[in-house]
């Protein structure tokens, strides 16, 4: 994958998003009284133990040219119980209801899914708080881009994985779920969900069940669902967008006769399907709409003949606000940008656009969008502080009374990984056994050694 990475450079250039422009002016909330926090939180990217790091796309020579293919074993070991912490800092802000925005595994492994699954069902019988999750690339594709057979297995180690017809179902059950759940701690309830496996007459699950697994991305197999928030104030729309549904892109990112690589842009099909879906659904008294998605708004075209249409997801006279993820981004706080669709003489339809990085890189965070009839802001919700990460690097290495280089080597903190002979295992054991000592204070260490880790990947 690494002479991707100039690749990719060239097609984000060449395909682009429709008809879309950019500016930075407020966007009025619509004339109703509203106060609503919305978590969200993504790309957590659990890693199976049982993975084969000697492919094409997961290799130290590619990962040490494009910097994505492996990360450091104390992310890949620890990913799991971190979003566990990551979710009780999120419940601390009283979310109305939050958002996981895709990318929950690495390569859909089956130990990968199940152990996101734990974690997000045991915090929401906790916490009665509901939450929602949305589908993204790495969910059901070998490193985040492939559907191949061959390649699944090998990313997987020959161990069981989610085609995306099967994480649609465990997925649709989750959130059927949390429609029932009642927040005592809000004043607004789930007055209505619905989704295109619950939809009978969606056709969906026929699609997910009539092709192989490797045809169900482009063949109208998606996750969408569409969940009403109410209040005595008002109601919000809130939709589970797939953007990894690529029916409608006729210009596949074929590199070889065996591999295509999905995972360059995202898509909303249109063509009777997903938008359509959605419109059929609209309850056009709702004025303020939330779009969830993984890849970002801007991500969802193609070319200039095969564009997603992601402005058929939004409300003209009302309020809309898109939510994404996909980019790692270690921005903070931001109000985000307004966006329009369409054009002057059919009516512009306008979008703000906000984006959540990961709970595991760069800077480890998650959000709280707090919106309000007077603003919609970002606050972020970070694993640690930028203090509490420095106290916490002392402490580690007065513990160990060794050079931190030497530190970081051991706990597998840093790329070290890419030389040859070291013993990923090991450092695995290593890390455990320090947590094991720890164990009073584990959540700390937890989120000491990811943000550790997390600085030195990405530096």
């Amino acid at each position: 994958m690494g002479r991707f990475k100039y690749l990719y450079s060239i097609l984000s250039v060449l395909f682009f998003s429709g008809c879309v422009s950019r500016t930075q002016i407020p966007m009025p909330m619509p004339g109703q009284e509203i106060n609503l926090h919305v978590g969200i939180i993504a790309d957590t990217q659990i890693t199976t133990k049982n993975r084969s790091n000697g492919y094409l796309f997961r290799n130290m020579r590619t990962d040490a040219l494009v910097n994505v293919a492996i990360r450091t074993s104390a992310q890949e070991h620890l990913a799991a119980e971190h979003l566990e912490y990551m979710l009780k800092s999120l419940a601390k802000n009283s979310p109305d209801i939050i958002l996981y925005l895709g990318d929950a595994a690495n390569s859909g492994c089956e130990d990968e899914i199940l152990s996101f699954m734990n974690v997000m069902s045991s915090f929401r019988k906790q916490n009665k708080i509901p939450v929602f999750l949305t589908v993204g690339n790495h969910d059901y594709l070998a490193t985040g881009n492939q559907s191949d057979v061959t390649a699944r297995n090998q990313a997987c180690g020959d161990q069981p994985y989610f085609t995306k017809s099967t994480l649609a179902k465990l997925f649709s059950d989750y959130n059927l779920e949390s429609s029932k759940i009642i927040n005592n701690k809000s004043k607004f309830r789930i007055s209505s969900f619905v989704d295109v496996l619950t939809d009978k007459d969606s056709g969906v699950l026929e699609s997910c069940e009539s092709v192989s697994e490797e045809e169900q991305q482009v063949n109208g197999c998606y996750y969408a669902g569409l969940v009403v928030l109410s209040s005595n104030e008002s109601n919000v729309q809130f939709l589970l967008v797939d953007s990894s549904d690529y029916s409608d892109v006729k210009v596949l990112p074929e590199l070889s006769e065996y591999f295509a690589f999905f995972g360059l842009r995202g898509s909303v099909s249109w063509n009777q399907g997903q938008t359509y879906w959605f419109e059929k659904q609209f309850n056009n008294s709702d004025s303020i709409r939330i779009i969830s998605s993984h890849y970002p708004v801007t991500n969802l075209g193609w070319t200039g003949l095969y564009v997603s249409r992601p402005g058929d997801l939004m409300t003209k006279s009302g309020y809309n606000l898109w939510l994404s993820a996909h980019t790692h981004t270690p921005l903070i706080n931001s109000g985000g940008e307004a966006i329009n669709y369409g054009s002057s003489s059919e009516g512009y339809k306008t979008v703000q656009h906000l984006n959540v990085g990961s709970t595991t890189d760069y800077k480890p965070h998650a959000a709280i969008v707090n919106i309000s009839a007077d603003s919609v802001l970002m606050d972020k919700v970070e694993s640690m502080t930028i203090e509490e990460l420095s106290a916490c690097k002392n402490k580690l290495y007065v513990n160990f009374n060794q050079a931190p280089e030497v530190v970081e080597r051991i706990l597998g903190l840093t790329k070290a990984y890419r030389k040859k002979g070291y013993d990923t295992k090991e450092s695995r054991k290593n890390i455990d056994a320090y947590l094991a000592k720890k164990e009073e204070q584990r959540e700390y260490w937890v989120k000491c050694l990811i943000n550790i880790a997390a600085e030195n990947e990405y530096k």
